[in-house]
């Protein structure tokens, strides 16, 4: 657990302004004890972690070979229940499914890859009116997805919740993105 981050966490959800969390990657909500609050937790899972250690372990050979499955084993352990504990989870394949074996998940596919499922019509929070959008600032597909958000999706949240805010948080972020 990284505990500064554990404790940034618990400071901003205490404050009440905010409804759910949101993470990308299941290692960082883990170790950030987003888990460990009665905030709902949305999981967006590309990428998930066994897959890449997976192809990491398969090029590899010899002892490092058999060192890569005994650290990608115990991977798989520590997985299985973080990504069984989120509200939601969305993955990008179905073939996803065997690591998250519960009814709260949907494929929602990478943007290039068509083919996927639809993503859930979850009810809102009662009252819920912030939204907290964090994210690498470094990386173009986050630029660009966090630019269609504001340009394209944004607009329709706030014509009907008029009271909404948005704030976008994250390292890398240039003058002119802020």
């Amino acid at each position: 657990e990284d505990h500064a981050a554990a404790a940034r966490l618990t400071a901003l959800l205490g404050s009440g302004r905010y409804d759910a969390v949101v993470c990308r990657y299941a290692r960082p909500l883990a170790a950030a004890g987003a888990l460990n609050h009665q905030v709902p937790v949305l999981l967006d899972a590309d990428d998930i972690d066994i897959q890449v250690m997976a192809h990491q372990v398969s090029r590899l050979s010899g002892l490092a070979r058999l060192k890569g499955q005994w650290r990608l084993n115990g991977l798989k352990r520590r997985m299985a229940p973080l990504l069984a504990s989120p509200r939601h989870v969305w993955i990008v394949s179905e073939s996803d499914r065997a690591y998250a074996p519960h009814d709260r998940v949907s494929v929602l596919p990478n943007i290039p890859f068509p083919g996927g499922g639809e993503t859930p019509d979850l009810p809102p929070a009662e009252g819920s009116q912030r939204v907290l959008l964090v994210a690498s600032f470094k990386h173009g597909p986050n630029i660009e997805g966090t630019d269609r958000f504001v340009r394209s999706t944004w607009p329709g949240i706030r014509k009907r919740r008029p009271d909404a805010t948005l704030r976008i948080v994250g390292h890398g972020m240039t003058e002119a993105q802020k």
